[in-house]
């Protein structure tokens, strides 16, 4: 049997092949069958493609073969290699015909044969020069190692040539793609806004759908619309405009893998015209919705938007440069960066809301798999950053069969856009597989339930479908949707868990009624529902806020865990914001469905981790994270060298090398703070941090102090009036009230009285005021008809809760005022006299009979300081998220404690303080008259003194970390 040109370049892939696995080459990649079409509609296939970057398809050149009998230099040949590299874009070729090789050089971009100079030539072969040397098997062996040390050659001096800047870089298969898809979403998107906009007006059961996907997508809109770096105005049409694009991009891409892997089943996908495009997409979609990926081609109601003439010419353009290369024969690598690369990353960030970095999901989700056999649910599965972990964990783990990965591996979405995401994470994995059927199904969370019947196809015939049960799952890991507390419906999701649980969750039971506290974040509900779909001992690993550690709502949830799961790892950064765009922290927690006396590790991470962990090869970083887990795992055992144990709490460990800390609490100490209502914060330096005073410490309220928020006017313009503008409103004094509008205007802590604004306040009707007080009268009616910012309501209407009128206000006065958000000062300004306050600010009154000088004092300590900074929530720009609830049961060193005398020298250490201006922490804790008045507060209560630079140290240490975090 003769060989011929097509055996022989298959040999020399493999070698080449050979030579990039032992990194012996700067190539990374050739194929011996990459279609190209060229202008004339024929698709040419040259005989090596070389690549320089797998991932992106980033090609170098191309070669072609003949044998001997063909000479190196024959017109045809050249001719044929020009037309192909200049569909390439490449700047040379190489010709090879066994005895005789010729690198190309093309000059100046001009593709014709005059333009071609010889950059390198190679001398026959002694042993090699007709044709039946290579056709004949015999010889073909016997020149074997000789046309290997040629193509060693070869592939050598094109490397020299590369790096050396001679010859460049050919044509980004992908970056071609990526550009033609952004190319034709500028003509796109606008036509299928306005179709849209013309269904919602004509289409009544299309603008039902519409307002239904507004509610299922409402936190993907406000967070558009409320970008922590700037406010935008987001029109929701053009919104689902760039859904519909990409969703029908995914969907044709997805559609002609599909029908190159699975040949026979699906016809091959061609447009041979730009018209009536919609009807025949729609006719490919539908046939391939009959095998499987519901999640891709379920129907839409989006299908309903019409393609003008504009959109099929420019869905005609696209798919013809989506062609260009032909599917089948395209590095796999290649595909699986142009569907994951489908949606530009700053849109697939905002789509997918906050978009999980690949490290991140492997860093939360390998904690949670156990073995390579393990079942794994994704329910709010995005983009399918959590699927692709699971993938990349089980393959480290062993398990290698594609095929049974995905039976493994369940994702869910309630979205249309991210559910395609998800499948196409999975698919792409191995795109050329034909039992390649992702599970992934788009649905509410709370719809589904174990033992559910969903439709798949046979992995092992993929033309039959089987029915597969959802199964019980050895692990559930996601980062859950964040939801604005106004969109959660509450009372729906607690009547679904009161029918789910019954009474058997204690956490939810007051009085024996069964109760959720409304302000609960979502990502709790989801971790409600999760323990249905979790197997005994199985793990739950979830990226959340950290609002829970320390809120109200987060006792009730905290309650929830203890009775079901052992909290294995709370995790948090103190290196980097992992969503920066989030106004809200976040921490990652990993739970397992068990229960039992095993503490809880809350581990601090001091680096970024694409910094930390290898970012190019996912075998080993997954054993970095692995080695990461152990040795934390074994911080506290003496014979691991690499840790070392704080010198002030006995159960916080450090890295010697600084990177990790780690604060171990045992089951007994978490089921105490749920009872004393401590914050989980305080745990990541300590669960003994409060321990020296605890017992000196008491919750104020209700017995000597109360505490409420400033006041909310409903409209400042109309009801805050600045000092310097009081003369020009006109208002009697009688109705105006000294007003503190902001934490700025606190400079001392013992208040001086200057006000910078009054408020408004007057609760007689209009015609007493008319005639006797026209100042206040001329005023209500300047706003009566004002409209609000969004101009939807007047004044009057939006302040109509208001009574007895809607222009009257009943501010509560205060003397001892506070910072509602505090940064990085820490203050209790107060007065003699009570005033009046701004929201930004939490009012504390003093029960009569108790010395308001005394308590401010005590609020002014480190030992207080140091509660609201351990125990508040910070946001993710620096500031604490706190509240009046928050400083009713907040602990402060009890004053019936105190002796007279004792009493009458903390006043008398305070008084250097009063006069003076408030610094912030960091100054405060340096100053003299500061820590003279903090030691004498410790020594009144019998505390021990030395102990002060260690709270300082703490407390300037847990600000700094807090306040400097929106700039890592």
């Amino acid at each position: 049997m003769k060989l011929n040109e097509r055996v022989w370049a298959g040999q020399l892939i493999s070698w080449i092949q050979e030579e990039i696995r032992e990194g012996k080459t700067v190539f990374q990649d050739a194929t011996n069958d990459a279609g190209i079409k060229l202008d004339s509609g024929k698709t040419k296939f040259p005989d090596v493609l070389l690549f320089t970057d797998k991932i992106s398809g980033i090609i170098f050149n191309g070669w072609e073969l003949k044998f001997p009998d063909t000479t190196v230099d024959n017109n045809e040949m050249l001719l044929n290699a020009l037309e192909k590299a200049e569909r390439l874009q490449s700047d040379s070729f190489v010709t090879w015909n066994g005895s005789e090789a010729v690198i190309w050089k093309i000059e100046n971009d001009v593709y014709t044969i005059e333009n071609l100079s010889k950059l390198k030539e190679y001398p026959k072969e002694k042993g090699i020069s007709s044709r039946d040397d290579l056709a004949d098997p015999i010889k073909y062996k016997r020149n074997e190692s000789a046309l290997r040390t040629r193509l060693k050659e070869i592939l050598h001096d094109l490397e020299q040539l590369y790096l050396n800047g001679q010859l460049k870089q050919a044509i980004n298969i992908s970056g071609s793609f990526i550009e033609a898809v952004k190319q034709a979403s500028e003509i796109i998107l606008p036509q299928f806004q306005n179709e849209i906009e013309k269904l919602k007006g004509a289409n009544t059961p299309f603008r039902k759908e519409f307002n239904q996907w507004k509610i299922y997508e409402s936190s993907t809109l406000k967070i558009l619309a409320s970008s922590s770096r700037k406010a935008e105005t987001i029109i929701e049409e053009e919104v689902l405009a760039k859904f519909s694009f990409y969703n029908l991009i995914g969907k044709i891409i997805f559609y002609l893998t599909l029908s190159e892997n699975l040949s026979g089943s699906l016809k091959k996908m061609d447009l041979k015209t730009s018209k009536n495009v919609k009807e025949t997409l729609d006719n490919y979609f539908d046939e391939a919705s009959r095998i499987d990926y519901q999640a891709v081609f379920q129907p839409y109601f989006t299908d309903k938007i019409n393609f003008s003439s504009n959109v099929n010419e420019a869905l005609f353009a696209l798919f013809k440069a989506i062609t260009a290369f032909d599917f089948k024969v395209l590095p796999t690598d290649v595909i699986g960066t142009i569907l994951e690369n489908l949606v530009p990353k700053d849109e697939k960030q905002k789509f997918g809301q906050y978009f999980t970095s690949e490290t991140l999901a492997n860093l939360v989700s390998f904690p949670a798999i156990e073995t390579s056999n393990d079942f794994l649910f994704d329910p709010t599965s995005g983009t399918g950053t959590f699927l692709n972990s699971f993938y990349q964990i089980l393959n480290y783990h062993g398990n290698t069969n594609h095929s049974q990965l995905l039976n493994q591996i369940w994702g869910n979405d309630i979205s249309h856009f991210p559910a395609i995401l998800s499948v196409i994470n999975l698919y792409k994995q191995k795109v050329n597989q034909t039992d390649n059927f992702p599970r992934v199904i788009r649905d509410d969370y709370f719809n589904l339930e174990t033992g559910k019947q969903i439709v798949f196809p046979d992995s092992k015939d993929y033309t039959k479908q089987i029915q597969q049960s959802i199964p019980l799952f050895d692990a559930v890991a996601s980062n859950f949707p964040f939801i604005q507390q106004e969109d959660i419906p509450n009372e729906i999701l607690t009547s679904f868990f009161r029918e789910k649980f019954e009474a058997k969750q204690k956490a939810f039971l007051k009085d024996n009624a069964f109760k959720i506290i409304e302000r609960s974040d979502y990502f709790t509900y989801c971790i409600y529902n999760s323990i249905h779909f979790l197997k005994p001992n199985g793990h739950l690993s979830a990226i959340t806020s950290n609002a829970w550690l320390g809120k109200e709502y987060g006792f009730q949830f905290k309650k929830f865990l203890l009775d079901n799961f052992h909290t294995k790892y709370v995790v948090r950064s103190n290196a980097e914001h992992w969503f920066s765009d989030s106004k809200v922290s976040t921490i990652f927690s990993v739970f397992q469905h068990s229960i039992n006396d095993e503490p809880t590790k809350f581990v601090t991470i001091n680096f970024k981790l694409e910094e930390y962990f290898e970012q190019e090869n996912i075998a080993t970083q997954l054993k970095q994270i692995e080695e990461f887990y152990g040795d934390i795992d074994l911080c506290s055992d003496s014979r691991n060298k690499n840790w070392k144990v704080d010198s002030t709490f006995d159960n916080l460990y450090h890295r010697i090398d600084g990177l990790v800390s780690v604060s171990i609490v045992s089951k007994d100490n978490l089921a105490k703070s749920i009872l004393s209502e401590d914050n989980w914060d305080t745990f990541f330096i300590s669960s003994q941090l409060f321990e020296k005073f605890d017992s000196q410490l008491t919750v104020l309220y209700p017995d000597i102090i109360d505490a409420f928020r400033g006041e909310r006017t409903g409209w400042n313009e109309m009801f805050v009036i600045p000092s310097d503008e009081v003369a020009d409103s006109g208002i009697e004094n009688k109705f105006l009230v000294p007003y503190v509008k902001s934490p700025t205007e606190l400079k001392n802590l013992e208040f001086d009285g200057n006000y910078e604004n009054y408020l408004f306040v007057c609760n007689l009707p209009l015609d007493k005021l008319k005639g006797k007080y026209n100042g206040a009268y001329n005023w209500i009616q300047k706003f009566k008809n004002a409209k609000n910012k969004n101009g939807t309501k007047t004044i009057q209407e939006a302040c109509e809760g208001h009574k007895p009128f809607w222009y009257s206000l009943r501010p509560k006065q205060a003397s001892i005022v506070t910072a509602i958000n505090p940064f990085e000062r820490f203050f209790f300004s107060y007065a003699e006299d009570p005033f009046t306050i701004d929201q930004r600010l939490v009012a504390i009154t003093v029960n009569e009979g108790n010395d308001i000088e005394l308590i401010t004092a005590l609020l002014n300590s480190v030992v207080t300081f140091l509660n609201i900074e351990m125990r508040g929530t910070s946001r993710n720009l620096g500031a604490l998220d706190l509240n009046a609830i928050y400083f009713k049961a907040l602990r402060v060193l009890n004053p019936n404690r105190l002796t007279a005398k004792a009493k009458q020298e903390i006043k008398e250490a305070f008084q250097p303080l009063k006069g003076r201006e408030i610094a912030t922490i960091f100054a405060e804790l340096k100053k003299k008259d500061r820590t003279i008045f903090d030691k004498v507060v410790l020594r009144s209560f019998g505390i021990d003194e030395k102990i002060l630079p260690s709270l300082y140290q703490i407390l300037s240490l847990a600000v700094s970390d807090r306040v400097t975090m929106k700039e890592k």
